[in-house]
Formats: C-alpha cells, structure tokens, sequence
C-alpha cells in the first residue's frame, strides 16, 4: 500500500469515528454498520467492518463482540450527554415521514416547523401542512431537529 490509500484510509477512519458519536449524541445509541456505511458514503458492509476493526485495533472505538452484533459499538472517554434538542445535518439523515419537525435553512435565519414527506423520486421538505414544498419558496432545509413535547406544569 502506498502513503496516498493509507491517508485515504486514515481520513475514512476519522470519519466514520466522528459519524459513530455524533449518531450516538443525537439517539443516544450506537448507529448500525449499515447506518455507518451510509453516513460516510461506503457501500459495503464489508468495507465498513474493515474499518472499524482497524478503529477498534488503534483503541479509539470498543465493541464486546465483532461487530455482528448490532449497535454495540462504544468510543472509550465518550460520555453520552441527553440533549433532544440538537440539529441534525439533513446529508446525515432525514427524519421519519409526516412527522412534524423543526427546520434550519442554509439560506433563511428563522427556523420554521415542517415536515419530510419521501416518495419513489427521493424525498422534500414542507412547511406545516403545505402541498408546496420549502424549496418551492426558495428556501434549503440544511437541518432538523424533533419537536420538544408539550409544556406540563408540574403537579405538587
């Protein structure tokens, strides 16, 4: 192997270790090797598991098994802190259909509660209940971030 693959490699690695704790800050658990893969645009399962022994030999992810085991990866010195409300960039993943959500726009200061609707041509971003999508209006969804739940008084 010669330098350039092995700085490739090295950059893949940084990658995929930075998808695997921002996915674990955002759901509070590990993402899958697939969810991995398509995070940092690897196609194969196989390229991905490769990789990720490699992260686990330099110590800088941990695992009880092989990784066969879904969801069982862990980053040694990462604390998972809860913190719901967090943008989520939208190439790192969309949200689930017909849920209401709050969107961030790349070209907009004001953000604004939508929802992603996906069909077999891809998927778009729409204001409340609109039939237009945000990109009809000239605005880029870049992130989204679930709704808090409803403010309960607290019952003494």
């Amino acid at each position: 192997m010669n330098n350039k693959e092995l700085s490739h490699g090295k950059k893949v690695r940084e990658k995929i270790l930075q998808a695997i704790i921002d996915y674990i800050q955002v759901h509070q658990y590990p993402p899958t090797i697939r969810e991995i893969g398509r995070m940092v645009g690897l196609k194969s399962n196989s390229s991905v598991y490769t990789h990720l022994t490699k992260l686990r030999a330099e110590g800088k992810i941990e695992s009880d098994t092989d990784f066969s085991a879904p969801r069982a990866i862990r980053v040694p010195g990462y604390t998972i802190v809860p913190n719901n409300m967090q943008w989520i960039d939208t190439e790192m993943e969309v949200p689930p259909d017909n849920n209401y959500i709050l969107v961030s726009f790349e070209n907009w200061d004001v953000p604004s509660i939508g929802r992603y609707e996906e069909d077999e041509e891809g998927g778009a971003f729409y204001p409340g209940d609109e039939d237009r999508s945000y990109i009809s209006f000239g605005l880029i969804v870049n992130a989204w971030m679930p709704l808090p739940g409803p403010y309960r008084p607290k019952e003494e």
